[in-house]
């Protein structure tokens, strides 16, 4: 009991005060950093994306967009006629 009575208490306002104003600032700084990286809006539809198909493990070129596109269209139609 002498140990505590001869032990000089710190004071911890000051700590839960510089803590809160130090997470407050955190927060306050990732939401301006997350909110300024943020893309700018598109309207739906103004920008077509075509996925690539899964077969396809190689690099892709510029033109791989376009490739892609006409090999679905060249399988769909074949598809296409191989039910009739």
């Amino acid at each position: 009991m002498e140990i505590r009575q001869n032990v000089q208490r710190v004071p911890t306002r000051p700590f839960v005060l510089a803590i809160a104003f130090l997470s407050l600032l955190a927060l306050a700084l990732t939401t301006w950093y997350t909110l300024a990286r943020s893309p700018q809006t598109v309207s739906p539809g103004a920008v077509r994306s075509y996925a690539a198909p899964l077969y396809n493990s190689g690099p892709m070129g510029p033109d791989a967009q376009a490739r892609d596109l006409q090999q679905r269209i060249a399988q769909i139609k074949e598809d296409g006629t191989h039910g009739h």
